[in-house]
């Protein structure tokens, strides 16, 4: 467990350079994205097939697949395809809905746009690969310092199609993805201390359905009610209005949800901190850590929205920058420089090349030991560590492109 103080600084400067190191050397891309855009391709076309015969010639023409859908939808079920503006839309959330009400249509159609977002993925990879099947993406850094990259845009690169076939740069090493667990909600809850939410942080149930559960006497959401539940806390966390919290509930009460989180005095003056800010046109705020931001927001309610959300995103970025450093320190003073190193990070995520030299359950420990942290008194944040394989094409119906 690595131990964080909020004194601790955080060096950006030297992460993004661990980072841009990696990006000018190469990201290797596995030959086995032309046998998987291949596969990809066949059942892209088995789906386009299965639309045309279901009369949508177009399924890229929103009018076509309106006016399909509004013709066989029961009245009953109209209301799962509104938005929360009132407007009527066939996204990915709304075809979920209608598929899990026994709509095939809708299955057909999120088949479509899975199949055609990965090939999409896949040919971005293709046309920004050199001769040695390296990509060289750009370092971008956002406001929050978080890093994001460009040609390729790896950060829009679904993360299942990118494991499949991304290589470790030494071919004979291992890559290993280091995920922080849910940050956000770690980090709203445990700066501002909302001490009644600290229980449903733990390493064995899901916190979106653990906050649910919490909120609704103990009733496990089913799917669409764990979707609209993490929807809500992120609004939340942006300060939405009751009448957005409102109009977004669909599966659960969303004027009680409202008034509880408003009735959570930690988060209503962490909330009427930021819109106080605003009303004075404040652009700059600082992280948990102390690093100052600015919001370049000119608006007063998006500036109002930015000041409440950069103080989470610019932790998490201290955070990761604060990992990479202790990854760095702890690798050099133990010697195993040349043998575990960052090939870079995705959001939350760290990747990790690891020589086949060191044995995967010492390497696991030891990626562990390293980046499963503490801040202050706060519960401790975990991480999920798993292997990167891509030595066999993957079973693309499985596939989560969310």
């Amino acid at each position: 467990m690595y131990y964080i103080n909020t004194d601790d600084l955080p060096n950006h400067e030297f992460a993004h350079g661990i980072i841009g190191e990696s990006l000018e050397r190469g990201i290797r891309i596995s030959r086995n994205i032309y046998e998987l855009r291949s596969e990809i391709v066949n059942k892209l076309k088995i789906s386009l097939q299965n639309l045309r015969d279901n009369n949508i010639e177009n399924p890229n023409s929103n009018t076509q697949i309106k006016d399909r859908f509004n013709k066989i939808i029961k009245a009953e079920h109209i209301e799962y395809t509104m938005d929360y503006s009132n407007k009527q839309t066939f996204n990915k959330s709304t075809l979920e809905d209608l598929r899990d009400l026994g709509y095939d249509l809708a299955s057909n159609m999120i088949e479509y746009r899975k199949y055609k977002k990965m090939i999409e993925a896949m040919d971005t990879l293709i046309d920004n690969m050199d001769n040695d099947n390296l990509i060289h993406p750009e370092l971008s850094i956002g406001k929050t310092n978080r890093m994001n990259y460009l040609n390729p845009a790896l950060m829009n690169i679904p993360k299942e199609i990118l494991w499949e076939v991304i290589e470790s740069y030494n071919c004979d090493n291992v890559l290993y993805s280091v995920d922080i667990k849910q940050q956000e909600p770690w980090i709203l809850i445990n700066a501002l201390e909302i001490n009644n939410l600290k229980n449903l942080l733990n390493t064995d149930s899901d916190f979106y359905e653990a906050l649910y559960e919490y909120l609704f006497d103990g009733e496990t959401p089913n799917s669409w009610q764990r979707k609209e539940i993490k929807t809500i806390w992120n609004a939340m966390a942006y300060g939405a209005s009751y009448e957005t919290i409102k109009k977004m509930c669909k599966h659960m009460d969303g004027e009680f949800v409202y008034k509880y989180f408003m009735g959570i005095p930690e988060y209503k003056k962490y909330k009427g901190r930021a819109f106080g800010l605003a009303k004075k046109k404040v652009q700059k705020i600082k992280t948990f850590f102390g690093t100052e931001l600015y919001a370049a927001e000119w608006n007063q309610g998006s500036l109002a929205r930015v000041l409440m959300d950069l103080p989470i995103q610019g932790t998490g970025s201290d955070i990761l920058a604060l990992l990479i450093g202790r990854f760095i320190d702890s690798t050099y003073q133990e010697g195993l420089d040349e043998l575990l190193s960052i090939y870079f990070t995705r959001h939350d995520e760290l990747i990790i090349e690891a020589s086949r030299e060191i044995d995967g359950e010492v390497v696991t420990q030891y990626l562990k030991d390293n980046f499963e942290h503490t801040i202050n008194d706060w519960e401790p944040f975990n991480v999920k560590i798993s292997e990167i394989s891509n030595n066999s094409i993957i079973e693309v119906s499985t596939l989560d492109m969310e």
